[in-house]
């Protein structure tokens, strides 16, 4: 049995256009693929320069603390250098007054 030409035209007609919605379909599933990739891309190197961040935020603090401590360390060896100076001072104030050495005092000994 013949099928009568204007059919099979309309049914290749119909068969195209369903082709058609599917390529454009297709297309842009594609197009979302494609944009939620680079969507993801800069989220992650968001998130590993954030990461990063923190990092050089943490080294910097400990860096400051380490400073600090150094700069408390020093303060307190000159503070008891000045306190050992002073105890000596006054350790050599607290003596009684050296006597000019003669050849007399020196004879006598």
């Amino acid at each position: 049995r013949k099928v009568p030409p204007e059919v099979v035209s309309s049914v290749l007609k119909l068969k195209e256009y369903r082709d058609a919605i599917d390529q454009r379909r297709m297309k842009s599933l594609e197009n979302r693929a494609r944009q939620q990739a680079v969507k993801d891309a800069a989220r992650t190197q968001m998130l590993l320069r954030q990461k990063e961040e923190k990092i050089r935020r943490e080294h910097d603090a400990e860096k400051q603390k380490r400073r600090e401590r150094a700069q408390e360390n020093d303060a307190e060896a000159e503070n008891q250098a000045k306190e050992l100076e002073r105890e000596q001072d006054a350790a050599m104030a607290r003596l009684p007054p050296l006597r000019a050495s003669t050849t007399a005092s020196f004879s006598r000994r």
